[in-house]
């Protein structure tokens, strides 16, 4: 992935007292695609997300920053407008409409068999009718749950593709933030968003990428080129705020 960092979100919650993601505080947010898959290569697919940022953002007063979309996580930078602004509702509600329309959307894309047209049936019944053929019964050994229904990682490649089409899920079930303290640069962190997409490869000059961007200032006149920042989990791994909303 282009020299992107592959890691999974640990499962263990480090937390923050609640009141302190409500109100005029800016974060450094980062949230990862299922697996690490490459959802937003598709343009489409990307522009739609940025849509859905500025939707609820301003739903939940926020400011935003900076943001960048890269192929399989999102980053963004940004602030409670008022003494009400929720980061945990905020994302909460971002990540769940945003994952709702998608499942909506490739649901749509990949029917149920008794819903596709008779070309796709047919088509369908002689792709299965090509494959070999299990034996029959199973082996005793083979009816037990582990080895009926193996893990993801331990199943055969077509078989991992064929479940993600079929119970397609987008996000991480949780994400990365990072409270900006006095010590932080304001700049410097949205210049770690916008040259996300150098880093991986994918552009020469961070202006050029189509899916970075600010919906407060005019970033491609005013970013640095200097980058200063880090987050904490790239710095301080023993250190990171997982939440699980």
């Amino acid at each position: 992935m282009h020299g992107q960092d592959d890691r999974q979100f640990p499962h263990k919650n480090i937390r923050i007292e609640a009141e302190r993601y409500v109100g005029r505080v800016s974060h450094f947010i980062t949230i990862c695609c299922e697996s690490r898959r490459p959802v937003f290569e598709n343009p489409a697919r990307a522009a739609w997300l940025i849509d859905m940022l500025r939707a609820e953002s301003d739903t939940h007063g926020f400011a935003v920053f900076a943001y960048c979309v890269m192929p399989d996580h999102f980053h963004a930078l940004v602030s409670g407008l008022d003494e009400g602004s929720d980061l945990m509702a905020f994302v909460r509600a971002f990540k769940g409409r945003s994952e709702y329309q998608y499942r909506l959307r490739q649901k749509i894309r990949n029917p149920p068999m008794e819903k596709r047209t008779r070309t796709a049936r047919a088509t369908m019944a002689i792709t299965n009718a090509t494959r070999p053929v299990r034996e029959w019964p199973p082996t005793p050994q083979a009816r037990t749950t582990a080895e009926a229904n193996p893990p993801m990682e331990k199943r055969p490649r077509t078989a991992r593709a064929t479940m993600a089409a079929t119970n397609p899920v987008l996000w991480q079930k949780k994400f990365y933030d990072h409270i900006l303290r006095e010590t932080d640069n304001f700049d410097a962190v949205a210049g770690y968003i916008w040259m996300n997409p150098v880093r991986a490869g994918l552009c020469d000059d961070a202006r050029d990428y189509p899916y970075s961007g600010s919906f407060t200032v005019d970033w491609k006149k005013g970013m640095r080129p200097v980058e200063s920042w880090v987050p904490d989990w790239k710095s301080r791994p023993d250190r990171p705020h997982w939440n699980a909303r």
